[in-house]
C-alpha cells in the first residue's frame, strides 16, 4: 500500500512494523478464510485422490502443434 499511496518505491520506514505479526491483511474476516482455506484444501486432496486419473499425457491439440506437423 505504501508504494501505491506515495510516489516511487516502497519505504520500510513509514510501514508499521505490527503489520507484519497479522496473519491475515487488513479487511479479511478471519473465520471466513479460516474456512475458505480449509475447504480448498479437502477439495484438492479429494480431487486428487478421487478425480479422473490418465496414465499417458494428452495428445496436443492442433493448436499447438507447429505449422510442419500440422
Amino acid at each position: 500500500m505504501d508504494a501505491l499511496q506515495h510516489p516511487g518505491l516502497a519505504d520500510p520506514a513509514r510501514i508499521d512494523r505490527a503489520v507484519c505479526g497479522r496473519v491475515f491483511a487488513s479487511g479479511i474476516d478471519p473465520e471466513r478464510a479460516t474456512l475458505d482455506i480449509a475447504t480448498a484444501v479437502v477439495d484438492a486432496l479429494v480431487r486428487t485422490k478421487f478425480g479422473p486419473q490418465a496414465n499417458r499425457e494428452p495428445p496436443l491439440r492442433p493448436y499447438a502443434l507447429s505449422a510442419q506437423r500440422r
